[in-house]
């Protein structure tokens, strides 16, 4: 058991400086790996990146995700691989942002005046 006090990206520092770069500590009642270095991260992710592409889903995406249903909250698989290529592709492309920044623009100050109102 690990108490990382107010300050937990120091107590985590110290840790991987004792224990390593890569460590299993448990976040309440949650295993979690926590990885320190970009050198740890860089291979754990070109080795192993599709096993950890799927990651269990937050409790947010039964609410916010349409009971899950959402591509944010989806499963890794080859669908949501190309949905995820066709919207960066074709939505989110520079020049598909380019051609929205005036709708964004006026979105942001409605966005703004709405929470200036409250």
């Amino acid at each position: 058991h690990c108490k990382l006090g107010s300050l937990p990206h120091i107590s985590l520092h110290k840790l991987s400086k004792r224990y390593g770069d890569v460590m299993l500590l448990k976040l309440g009642s949650v295993p979690t790996v926590i990885i320190s270095s970009e050198r740890a991260a860089r291979d754990i992710f070109k080795r192993h990146g599709l096993d950890f592409a799927s990651k269990a889903p937050p409790m947010c995406g039964k609410y916010f995700g349409n009971d899950y249903n959402g591509l944010v909250f989806s499963q890794y698989t080859p669908e949501v691989k190309l949905y995820r290529k066709l919207i960066n592709t074709h939505l989110l492309s520079p020049t598909k942002l380019k051609a929205y920044d005036g709708i964004r623009c006026e979105e942001q100050r409605r966005l703004a005046r709405s929470v200036s109102d409250e």
